[in-house]
Parts: structure tokens; C-alpha cells; sequence
């Protein structure tokens, strides 16, 4: 009987743990078809998530092919290359932002 229980107890956290990734990833998919490109990029730049992380610069590089007059995605792209030192990739981030 407590098997029973158990067996029955991983298949419910197992069925709720899969509904909870499978609409988890709302930020993915933008189903509203009136907004612009660039008020999409908008929302994948606040979606970003912790800087210098792979996860950050995909957004960034999506937010920017959206709309590439996006400063303020091209000036976070940027700050990852400056903490490096890499001072040349740096600074040409921060001229497209200008």
C-alpha cells in the first residue's frame, strides 16, 4: 500500500513539474501580433537575466536583431567586453549605442 502511495505521489509531482515547464517559458513566445519590433526587443532586454551570462547576450542579440537602434541593449552587450578588458569590442558596442 505505501508503494502504491509513493508510485502515485511521483507521477502527480512529475505531471505538475511537466505543466510548469511547459508554460514556463512565456517570454519565448510573443503571441500579440500588434506589438512593433522594437517594443518586442524591448521585452526580450527586460527578459535578459543576469549580465555576462550566455542567457543574457541571446536576448541581447535578439532584442538588437528586432531593432538594432536598441541603445540600451547594445550598451549591455558591451559591459561583458569591458570587465574582460577587451576594450575593442567594447568600445565598438557603445558606438553603435551612440
Amino acid at each position: 500500500m505505501e508503494k502504491l502511495r509513493i508510485y502515485f505521489l511521483s507521477i502527480f509531482i512529475f505531471l505538475s513539474c511537466h505543466q510548469n515547464n511547459a508554460t514556463g517559458s512565456k517570454h519565448l513566445e510573443v503571441k500579440d501580433d500588434t506589438l512593433s519590433n522594437c517594443a518586442r526587443a524591448e521585452m526580450l532586454f527586460e527578459e535578459k537575466g543576469n549580465q555576462g551570462t550566455y542567457r543574457s547576450q541571446f536576448y541581447l542579440d535578439s532584442a538588437i536583431k528586432l531593432c538594432p537602434n536598441l541603445a540600451k541593449a547594445w550598451r549591455e552587450k558591451g559591459v561583458p567586453f569591458l570587465k574582460r578588458g577587451d576594450y575593442a569590442a567594447w568600445l565598438n558596442c557603445l558606438n553603435r549605442a551612440i
